[in-house]
């Protein structure tokens, strides 16, 4: 299994020269890592099992109605989520509907999907960042975290460090600007995926709407 995510580490590898903030660094390596992760957990049967498993009669053979399972949809009955029904249902939701409304769950196959896409959003702005930084940050270093420069060569490089800065001020605010939407766009990620996700007002969510579509 861990031959499976030994190809996520690379994600995690972060370089000596920063090219922007502790939380984006988070946002593009151990977020994508971990949704990238958790998507191919969902994938592989052999390691955490089948995804879904139906109770079924011995009669009809097992793949099939998991298939079937699989395929169409399940429900719950929000009304079976109330107190008053606590006494009378196998569990919170399930019960014969009889005529009740009913809450339908067709979320099984998108999953590894969604995961997958979510890592997708989240590395965007590392990757129009580095685009569009271009090693910027790297030139003006001038090798000055190397070792084995002279006193007199790092002096001169930081002389000229210097006089760039103080001559450039305020030359570079498109460059900052794009910087700051780049953080902008991975906020707009995790509320995203919070405003997606989260099923707070009863109805159907937004991976049920996409299955029906």
């Amino acid at each position: 299994m861990l031959d499976i995510f030994r190809g996520l580490k690379n994600l995690i590898k972060v370089s000596h020269v920063h090219i922007d903030s502790t939380v984006f660094r988070l946002h593009y390596s151990i977020t994508v890592m971990m949704l990238l992760a958790f998507s191919l957990i969902v994938t592989t049967r052999q390691y955490v099992g089948n995804p879904i498993d139906c109770i079924h009669n011995k009669d009809v053979p097992e793949d099939v109605v998991n298939t079937y399972c699989w395929i169409h949809s399940t429900y719950t009955v929000p009304l079976a989520h109330a107190s008053e029904y606590s006494q009378i249902v196998p569990f919170p939701g399930v019960t014969q509907s009889k005529g009740l409304p009913r809450k339908y769950v067709k979320y099984y196959q998108w999953v590894c999907f969604c995961l997958f896409f979510q890592a997708i959003m989240c590395y965007i702005p590392r990757w129009l960042w580095k685009n569009w930084e271009a090693g910027k940050i790297q030139a003006l270093m001038m090798d000055l975290d190397v070792g084995i420069c002279s006193e007199v060569e790092k002096k001169q490089k930081k002389k000229l460090l210097l006089d760039y800065l103080a001559e450039n001020v305020r030359h570079h605010n498109w460059w900052a600007y794009r910087y700051f939407f780049c953080e902008f766009l991975a906020f707009c990620n995790i509320i995203g995926d919070v405003v997606i996700l989260v099923d707070g007002d009863g109805d159907d969510d937004f991976l049920s709407f996409v299955y029906s579509v």
